[in-house]
């Protein structure tokens, strides 16, 4: 790792990251991670998930495997359960969509059901290759809390910066299951993930983008915090491929990033 790592990372299998992320990144030839509801693509997850209007299919999955996305387990039911964890494994490994080994992302970012020493072990065990959660803990701290309040208040750059710096990973002190990542919701100005990206190139550090949905309407953005308009995000995508092009910066899966540091 000798230059700065960006990781789009795509939770849930929802349909619009085929119809919109996948699309637009294809545009642009980049590469990311999605982690997949098994239960939501085969239909036996009913719950509905805010911002959603559906799931994607095998179909699709295989495809953007294809292309050289990552597909990895957000659990079956979306939740954080051994059992529910392995069903999702062998569910993702019956489509095909397993080489080698697979990671995890956190439903609800947290440890729910488990002990979670416990549940790492178990991942171990199961060589399990990493496991993805939210922010870093230290972002839950009373000014990183002060932070976040000024940063969507006043759509301040250096407040976004500051409550962010927790979710740069450097190599050497990389906790393959304990992936932070810096999560983008509905008020996240593109202008200040942007901003933020070029004040860290030039480091050597790993972040990772926690996204779920990407909608072409802003009424429906308005309706879940977890949305980003696809407006936005094609901006974004922009930056990331300009800087890609300068040498400046490398966008790659989750995998292809443990596989190095290991």
């Amino acid at each position: 790792m000798d230059k700065l790592i960006v990781t789009l990372s795509f939770d849930d299998g929802r349909r619009d990251t085929y119809t919109k992320a996948y699309a637009i990144m294809q545009k642009y030839n980049l590469l990311g991670t999605v982690h997949v509801i098994t239960g939501y693509v085969d239909g036996t997850f009913t719950r509905k998930l805010s911002g959603s209007s559906g799931a994607m299919t095998i179909e699709d999955l295989t495809e953007m495997k294809r292309a050289g996305w990552e597909i990895s387990s957000h659990g079956d039911q979306h939740i954080t359960e051994k059992k529910d964890f392995l069903k999702s494994v062998k569910k993702l490994d019956e489509w095909g969509m397993i080489e080698g080994r697979v990671g995890f992302s956190i439903p609800g970012s947290k440890i729910v059901y488990e002990n979670e020493d416990d549940f790492v072990c178990f991942l171990q065990n199961n060589e399990i290759a990493y496991m993805r959660g939210g922010r870093d803990k230290r972002c839950y701290k009373i000014l990183s809390k002060i932070l976040y309040v000024l940063y969507h208040v006043f759509h301040s750059k250096l407040c976004y910066r500051a409550f962010h710096r927790y979710c740069f990973m450097k190599p050497e002190s990389v906790d393959k299951y304990n992936l932070v990542s810096a999560v983008i919701r509905r008020e996240d100005k593109v202008e200040l993930v942007t901003d933020l990206l070029q004040h860290h190139v030039g480091k050597k550090e790993w972040i990772i983008f926690m996204l779920h949905g990407i909608v072409d309407d802003e009424s429906e953005v308005d309706n879940s915090p977890w949305c980003w308009s696809e407006q936005q995000f094609t901006v974004f995508c922009e930056c990331l491929k300009r800087l890609v092009d300068e040498g400046s910066i490398e966008v790659r899966t989750i995998m292809d990033v443990i596989s190095e540091i290991e």
